[in-house]
């Protein structure tokens, strides 16, 4: 059981929210908020209300992020001429001045040339599908409670048929899930933005590094001493002959692929500033450090991702890794389909592990058959799922025991939602990365941009066997797709002729203008819209 500093440090967290945002900029305010929600407080602690979802870990830090970014203005904002400068130079542009001395602007929504019109529509477009999708999560609680009323009896166990209030349930801890991904989209979804997240998860990987070496060479040890208890089961973290680490989050597997998307952000800000002719030593390092960390932390999936998702990262272009991204994407949405027809390889992937450790491919297998058992539990009921209340599992008839072991983010959103919730949320997740792929030119796209493209399919494959879907993820994904449902994304830059010139220096005051003629006085004026 959580001991009382672990809910003191739960519930202190607004505090330190509000701190943040008050004397950062929103942007690292936000990163801030959500990735040391997750990264340090306790997990399993927090209470349980009424058909609101559980307040903890998850909920805490979108919730009040959410309300500290409505009620608390920009503090680069506040600051007078940075963020101002930078905010008013994206959005509006100067096209003339007249005799009062008032500069006239416009919003930038020029459309001038088929390209930029033709991508203003594939915007259109991925906006209308995203916000398709987010509608569809929400109500798909209520058409799995529909279909579920009847009550399900494995021996003494009873699980009650669902009910008008446990769509309501459901359907706000479907909101409280994906209020990171509202939050990326409307705030985090500009390049300098895309920058501060970046540049805070690999820092944040940094410090979380120190915690995850003391593990591996003291044992997991820091959640029991701080926070009164072990998160996971203490077997499953001794691995050939030394420990894996799991600091403060849920197990270690999703540790390590915090360390694996960490490597992946500083290749990332690495091979940005190389493109920018910046210092970029010490990004390669810190990669360097926390692929080193990896390694140590004993975990063969996240291992394997970070050596072929790097490799791409480091050699491709920033349109070939959005490509690779976008198709890892898709095979992982079209994953049930081909795990239920046979044609998935996790037959060859057995193998190839089992060649080089028994151990792990027997862990591998009793997974496999687990998720065989599950899915075929899902296709009983396979549109709108079995809803809560565990429905989704397996039960020894006669004894009521628990004999299912879901590990899979797919198989467990399969499982409770069916396809329509399982296609609405990994269509949020994976929606962006294909509109990104599809652009053949996008104006403003980084290498930090497509690094964020390769970290979020890194987390779509790590969700076919482990539960990592973490409000991270969701961050990084609503921060992409407000990348791609925004229109100076793929917006060319002015041509040199269109942009107004700046007035010249002038050493002496220049001489008052006349008064202008009362007929030209009320002569309307008129304006030309330029390019840019």
């Amino acid at each position: 059981m959580p001991n009382s500093f672990a809910y003191i440090a739960l519930f202190c967290w607004p505090l330190v929210m509000v701190c943040f945002f008050a004397l950062l900029p929103r942007a690292h305010a936000i990163a801030l908020s959500i990735i040391g929600g997750y990264l340090f407080l306790p997990v399993r602690a927090g209470f349980d209300l009424p058909i609101l979802p559980v307040v903890d870990k998850t909920l805490i830090p979108a919730m009040f992020t959410g309300i500290l970014c409505l009620v608390m203005p920009d503090r680069a904002l506040r600051a007078g001429s940075g963020g101002a400068a930078v905010l008013q130079a994206t959005r509006q542009r100067p096209i003339a001045e007249h005799g009062t001395g008032q500069r006239v602007t416009i919003q930038n929504r020029d459309a001038q040339g088929g390209q930029f019109a033709e991508a203003a529509g594939r915007d259109r477009v991925a906006r209308a599908i995203l916000l398709s999708l987010f509608v569809l999560t929400l109500i798909a609680p209520f058409f799995t409670a529909l279909t579920n009323p009847e009550p399900l009896v494995f021996g003494p166990r009873f699980l009650p048929g669902l009910r008008l209030y446990d769509a309501f349930s459901m359907a706000l801890a479907e909101g409280i899930y994906l209020l990171p991904f509202l939050i990326g989209w409307r705030y985090m979804a500009g390049p300098r933005e895309q920058h501060v997240l970046t540049m805070l998860l690999v820092l944040s990987g940094l410090v979380y590094s120190l915690g995850a070496l003391f593990e591996v060479r003291m044992s997991p040890q820091l959640n029991t001493w701080i926070y009164g208890f072990f998160q996971h089961q203490f077997s499953q973290h001794m691995r050939e002959g030394g420990f894996r680490p799991i600091v403060f989050l849920g197990h270690g597997l999703a540790l390590s692929m915090y360390l694996a998307v960490t490597v992946f952000g500083a290749v990332a800000l690495w091979r940005q500033a190389r493109a920018e002719r910046k210092g970029s030593a010490n990004w390669i390092l810190a990669a360097a450090w926390m692929f080193m960390t990896l390694v140590l932390s004993k975990s063969l999936g996240a291992l394997a991702i970070a050596i072929g998702f790097g490799a791409v990262l480091i050699a491709a272009g920033k349109r070939p890794i959005t490509v690779f991204a976008a198709v890892i994407a898709t095979l992982v949405i079209i994953y049930p389909v081909l795990r239920g027809s046979g044609l998935s390889p996790v037959q060859y992937v057995y193998e190839t592990v089992n060649s080089f450790n028994a151990e792990r491919a027997a862990s591998f297998k009793y997974r496999l058959d687990n998720e065989d058992e599950l899915l075929a539990r899902a296709n009983l009921k396979p549109l709108f799922g079995w809803g809560s209340w565990g429905r989704n599992r397996i039960f020894d008839p006669v004894t009521g025991d628990d004999d299912s072991v879901t590990d899979g983010d797919w198989i467990i959103t399969i499982g409770v939602t069916g396809w329509l919730g399982y296609l609405a949320r990994y269509g949020l997740l994976a929606v962006p990365l294909i509109f990104l792929a599809r652009r053949r030119k996008a104006g403003q796209l980084t290498f930090v941009t497509a690094g964020l493209c390769l970290i979020l399919a890194a987390n779509l494959l790590d969700a076919i066997p482990n539960a990592t879907i973490v409000p991270v993820t969701w961050l990084i994904a609503g921060s992409l797709a407000g990348f791609a449902c925004r229109e100076y994304a793929a917006r060319p830059s002015p041509s040199p002729a269109a942009r107004v010139p700046e007035p010249a220096p002038q050493s002496e005051p220049a001489p008052p203008e006349p008064p202008p003629s009362p007929a030209a006085a009320r002569a309307p004026l008129r304006f030309t819209r330029t390019r840019g």
